[in-house]
């Protein structure tokens, strides 16, 4: 189904993480240097973040996560609406920009969620961002994936076993409410702009 994004209100990005995300400003001057990534913040967030993993063509189903993580609590960070390479000033190498932004994403993120669809083997980005949020160099240690539920648990990757496996929006939110009860912080997420998301296939 191809839903009207036209609906969302596309807020400039920075604002929703004040005062500034970890790396941006190096990022800024140092984003052309190909030996450059940006550091894990020294300190978590008042609230928790959500990468939102995913295929460009599930953009929806990727929306449709970011709203689920924010109604029980969480931030997120979902390409579509934030930073993404089409903000990358000229003379920037996209390849590098990508890779780079992605990086930075994962470092600002506590959690990550994966959507996994029909459309997502052949992904060269949704396994390093599964498993990159395993590494000590985040903040976390917390994986995620909403699978649709036509595919088999034998057509399942193995990365995915990093993590709790959910084919219901039930589950999922009972996920991100358990994380968020785990939460030290007390801060409070924005709230998510335009509609409601169509709900995730069942």
């Amino acid at each position: 189904m191809n839903y009207d994004w036209t609906n969302y209100r596309r807020e400039p990005w920075n604002r929703r993480f004040p005062p500034q995300i970890t790396g941006l400003p190096e990022w800024e001057r140092r984003s052309l240097e190909r030996d450059w990534l940006p550091t894990a913040p020294a300190v978590a967030p008042p609230c928790p973040r959500v990468f939102v993993s995913h295929r460009q063509a599930d953009r929806n189903e990727a929306l449709r996560v970011a709203y689920l993580a924010n109604q029980n609590g969480f931030e997120y960070w979902l390409d579509v609406l934030d930073l993404s390479p089409a903000q990358v000033p000229a003379g920037h190498s996209p390849a590098l920009a990508i890779a780079q932004i992605i990086e930075m994403a994962l470092l600002n993120c506590s959690h990550v969620a994966a959507v996994f669809t029909v459309r997502t083997p052949g992904s060269l980005w949704v396994p390093y961002e599964y498993g990159r949020v395993k590494e000590p160099r985040v903040i976390t240690i917390a994986a995620s994936a909403w699978v649709q539920p036509s595919i088999t648990s034998n057509d399942l990757p193995e990365y995915l076993l990093l993590g709790p496996i959910h084919r219901s929006e039930s589950h999922l939110c009972t996920w991100f409410q358990t994380e968020r009860k785990k939460w030290r912080g007390t801060g409070l997420p924005q709230a998510f702009p335009g509609s409601t998301p169509p709900a995730l296939p069942s």
